[in-house]
């Protein structure tokens, strides 16, 4: 079952998503990009990683495009905005390789293409400039490449690329 968030794993799934967002973590290379999507919004970083524990129990961010198939590895997005706007409108379309044998998702989450296909969208206040989400490495998720178009208050912004396995 694909998994974007665990109730028994909410505490770190919180942590990482406020880490993932504020960039909390070491490690960091993204690609510094300065694409203008409209004319109050600037995107200048964009990086897709995983995070990972070391040996002390400390979290880490490790951009990447291949991501770890091992059961409630936190993978995903995260952007930079010049703006200011209070808020962003986020699209994401997520295309699997194959569908999972199960999905589990949250609120604002459709299942299309038979269940190949994810797209998620929300209304986020950018924190810091930063915006992002992220999906949990669930045991029957298919190996393969992925890809997660992202929207910005409906502009292509970045199409990530990467593989699972």
């Amino acid at each position: 079952m694909r998994v974007p968030y665990s109730f028994h794993k909410r505490l770190f799934f919180l942590i990482s998503l406020i880490l993932f967002v504020t960039g909390g973590c070491v490690g960091f290379n993204g690609s510094q990009k300065g694409i203008q999507l409209g004319p109050e919004i600037k995107m200048d970083w964009a990086e897709f990683g995983f995070f990972y524990y070391d040996e002390d129990g400390s979290i880490f961010f490790c951009e990447s495009q291949n991501v770890p198939i091992k059961k409630n590895t936190f993978y995903g997005w995260r952007i930079h905005l010049i703006t200011d706007k209070e808020k962003i409108t986020w699209k994401e379309i997520f295309i699997l390789p194959k569908p999972p044998r199960l999905w589990g998702y949250g609120k604002g989450t459709e299942i299309e293409d038979k269940g190949e296909v994810a797209t998620t969208e929300k209304t986020v206040t950018p924190k810091n400039g930063w915006i992002g989400h992220g999906w949990f490495v669930a045991p029957d998720d298919p190996p393969g490449t992925y890809v997660m178009k992202i929207y910005i208050e409906g502009s292509l912004a970045k199409t990530f690329t990467f593989e699972i396995k």
